[in-house]
């Protein structure tokens, strides 16, 4: 049961790298908290209409700031962490766990401010941890719900582009004399390949890990790059394919 529990947590998990998805995501959260604030009206169930919509969009607005701050400085701040080589399910439900307390932080500070807040300041502890344990179930069946969703998805991707891929061995007519050369970020380390030695390239963190043959025997080096680096270098020939954010492979071996 704790390695099935485990292994939920480590499923790779999209990040949304773009602004234009970082947006689309936040809108759609701070719209959900909206609707849900107004119809269900969990915390002044007898407020009026007009009452009920100012709360709501309150409510959504913070949640609007929160997210945006997460993506705009958080996400940008530390490139290293939020890598999508490396994040899972875990590491998504943890950070929705930090923002679901950030956004209760924040709307007790408004309500500090605004003199709305008569209570307790353990009253205040009690509730960020009441928004915690409440909010991150959801949240995390959530985020496991779309892993799912997005790796059936995936298969049926592949499944359909292994029926219709087509080889185009004719007109790539690799000349014996070419040679595939990946240089490090340094300048100092290169790796020459023949396309034919090449098998595949993997990510490793900071690296990516080439596979290649030499002399019929496999073998592997490390060198630091990225593999949208190593992609670019091998856009002129349509017989290496990325089959997966973490790796591409030679179709021809």
């Amino acid at each position: 049961m704790k390695d099935t529990i485990s292994s939920l947590f480590r499923r790779p998990y999209p990040l949304p790298e773009t602004w234009r998805r970082q947006w689309m995501m936040t809108i759609a959260l701070s719209g959900a908290v909206f609707l849900f604030l107004f119809f269900f009206r969990p915390f002044n169930g007898q407020q009026d209409t007009m009452a009920a919509f100012w709360g709501s969009l309150e409510g959504a607005a913070t949640v609007f700031v929160v997210v945006m701050l997460y993506y705009g400085l958080i996400f940008r701040l530390f490139p290293a962490y939020f890598k999508e080589e490396k994040w899972t399910t875990g590491r998504e439900s943890l950070w929705a766990l930090v923002i679901i307390v950030a956004i209760a932080l924040v709307n007790i500070g408004v309500m500090a401010i605004s003199g709305q807040w008569r209570y307790a300041w353990k009253d205040a502890l009690l509730m960020v941890v009441y928004t915690a344990v409440i909010g991150i179930a959801p949240a995390t069946t959530s985020i496991m719900i779309n892993q799912a969703r997005l790796l059936r998805r995936y298969r049926q991707r592949a499944a359909g582009i292994n029926q219709t891929i087509a080889l185009p061995v004719a007109e790539e007519e690799v000349a014996p004399t070419e040679v595939l050369s990946f240089t490090a970020d340094n300048g100092k380390d290169t790796i020459s390949l023949h396309p034919g030695q090449l098998l595949a390239v993997t990510s490793a963190d900071n690296y990516v890990r080439l596979y290649f043959m030499e002399e019929a025997q496999l073998k592997q080096e490390l060198l630091r790059s990225s593999l949208q680096k190593i992609e670019a270098g091998l856009s002129g020939h349509a017989t290496f394919w990325r089959c997966h954010r973490t790796a591409i492979v030679n179709l021809l071996l």
